[in-house]
């Protein structure tokens, strides 16, 4: 019976020691990222942000993106500064929120940029300065960022913090229409009904309203449906087909 437990317990033993030997990529990353790594330290914070294989903690995901934002992180600094702004797992404060969109802008991240943007477009934690939007939207469109091709758009068809450019408007609400942005496919559709920054073009304005009223905007079902009054039958064929086989620009 002695001999028999024994043998158990040693089985017991090994089973944890093969454990602990064993490569267990969780296990990898909160070592590393207790070593000090940034890149570790910034991928942990986003499972606990995500919530994939630990459970969801935003609290914790605030500590591990502040460890790694502190070692210079554009990632982490642009997620804590996030954390910041909704308040989640940290107290709300925008200025800190600001502090770190800045630092994350500063080394080129697009998400920060659009962000920082917003602060300034809307005085939160910043002064409220209408051109420094403009440059930091300006900054994240040029990467590709829906949603700062259409703030950008918007400055420009407002003429804030930039002189108004219905052309430039209309340049950036397309990029971001092309990505799915539904206000920028609404307000592409006005400046084709309307010709402005655009030739007026009621298939176009049709085509850009038929794809925001199919994301749920129900006003630009509206404003397809009174197009088809201005438009011969032949336009409204090559609209709808339009609309219908639409794809994005390449």
């Amino acid at each position: 019976m002695k001999f028999r437990t024994w043998l158990l317990l040693g089985a017991v033993g090994l089973g944890f020691i093969l454990w602990l030997a064993w490569p267990n990529p969780l296990r990898q990353l909160k070592h590393s990222a207790n070593e000090g790594n940034a890149d570790a330290q910034d991928r942990l914070g986003g499972l606990y942000y995500e919530g994939q294989g630990l459970p969801k903690d935003y609290a914790k995901a605030a500590y591990w993106y502040q460890k790694a934002a502190d070692q210079n992180n554009a990632d982490a600094q642009d997620m804590l500064a996030g954390l910041y702004a909704a308040g989640s797992g940290v107290e709300m404060e925008n200025d800190k929120a600001a502090y770190w969109y800045q630092r994350a802008a500063d080394q080129g991240n697009a998400d920060a940029q659009e962000q920082l943007g917003y602060l300034y477009y809307q005085g939160q934690g910043v002064p409220l300065d209408n051109a420094k939007a403009a440059y930091w939207e300006q900054k994240a469109a040029d990467q590709g960022d829906a949603g700062a091709q259409e703030a950008l758009a918007t400055l420009y068809d407002q003429g804030q913090g930039v002189p108004q450019d219905y052309g430039k408007a209309a340049y950036w609400y397309e990029k971001a229409a092309d990505q799915g942005v539904i206000a920028a496919r609404d307000s592409l559709g006005n400046l084709y009904s309307s010709g402005q920054g655009v030739p007026q073009n009621y298939v176009q304005a049709y085509v850009w309203y038929d794809l925001a009223a199919a994301q749920g905007f129900p006003s630009d079902a509206d404003d397809r449906d009174q197009l088809v009054a201005k438009m011969t039958p032949a336009d409204i064929a090559e609209a709808q087909h339009l609309a219908s086989s639409w794809q994005p620009t390449k």
